[in-house]
């Protein structure tokens, strides 16, 4: 695929759904975010996977307007 064909085709998904993700695809998922690239290399991200719903209620009002999106985030 080239990058224009990325770029155009990309989207943002808004449909969320409860269904556990196996360890495997998380892990996959935790290597493909540490190797990504950014600029001069700096990695400027942080994530966090969370599993337990108690505490993804409590950490939900920390992000007040994604709230939920937040709740409902894939989850292992």
């Amino acid at each position: 695929m080239e990058f224009k064909e990325l770029a155009v085709e990309r989207y943002s998904s808004r449909n969320y759904s409860d269904k556990k993700i196996d360890e495997g695809t998380i892990q996959l998922l935790k290597d493909i975010i540490r190797n990504s690239p950014s600029a001069l290399n700096i990695q400027p991200w942080k994530i966090k996977i969370v599993s337990d719903n108690d505490l993804k209620e409590k950490l939900a009002p920390i992000y007040s307007v994604g709230k939920h999106k937040f709740l409902h985030v894939h989850t292992c």
